[in-house]
């Protein structure tokens, strides 16, 4: 049984908790890589997305090249 779909649009609205425990499970991951273990791909199928607050002017000029 896969679980709802939820959204993470702002920080107050995750619970400290919840919150800490994905900062956990991404050091987790983060140290696994790093490591060179083998890992099962954890977010294979996941979709994310990053979602930047001020423009990136390098980024900008070259959107349209695809290459940022």
């Amino acid at each position: 049984m896969s679980k709802a779909l939820r959204h993470f649009l702002d920080l107050n609205e995750i619970p400290t908790k919840e919150l800490r425990n994905m900062l956990a499970l991404s050091v987790a991951m983060k140290a696994k890589l790093k490591a060179h273990a083998k890992s099962k791909k954890p977010l294979e199928g996941k979709t994310l997305a990053m979602i930047f607050e001020k423009p990136s002017t390098p980024c900008a000029s070259s959107a349209v090249n695809r290459s940022c």
